[in-house]
């Protein structure tokens, strides 16, 4: 009974892993190191697999970029779309104006080492966000059930969710 039980768990667990991790079709998926240059635009997908490591320049206009692995551009220009997250993302600053939305799942870690600013889009945390410095909240859709870090939170905009927000 206990090796049954013990089973049960493990699938369990393996399923949610594996569910939280779905990228859907990626018309380019990254499986080792790259350092080109892409656009990604409305219906497609750029996908960053586990053992992918990406630190070229993405321009995200209208599609999706999954990261399951290691995404440290040079540079990422976000003009629209969707940016998941159950990688690791190390970014210089982050805006997220209207039609732009995040999601950084349950085992992503996105850190951020200067400013975020979200004003007008969407972001929804069930993992770690890391802001080195202010995290501004003007207006938009944030949904936290992770763990939020920054060193200085403004903006009049409410956080939803039961998550963790730790300031300085």
């Amino acid at each position: 009974m206990k090796v049954l039980l013990t089973l049960s768990l493990l699938l369990t667990l393996f399923a949610r892993h594996s569910m939280a991790q779905t990228c859907g079709t990626c018309a380019t998926n990254i499986i080792d190191y790259d350092g080109s240059s892409y656009t990604v635009t409305a219906g497609q997908t750029l996908c960053i697999d586990s053992l992918g490591n990406f630190e070229g320049q993405i321009v995200l206009s209208g599609g999706t970029l999954c990261v399951k692995g290691l995404f440290r551009p040079q540079t990422f220009t976000f003009n629209s779309g969707t940016l998941v997250n159950s990688g690791s993302i190390n970014l210089a600053t982050l805006s997220l104006g209207s039609g732009k939305v995040l999601q950084n799942l349950v085992d992503g870690v996105l850190s951020i080492s200067g400013n975020f600013t979200l004003s007008g889009g969407q972001v929804t945390n069930t993992g770690i966000l890391n802001v080195r410095q202010t995290l501004t909240n003007t207006s938009g859709i944030f949904t936290n059930s992770g763990i939020t870090n920054c060193t200085q939170l403004s903006g009049a905009n409410a956080i939803n969710g039961t998550g963790v927000l730790n300031t300085n």
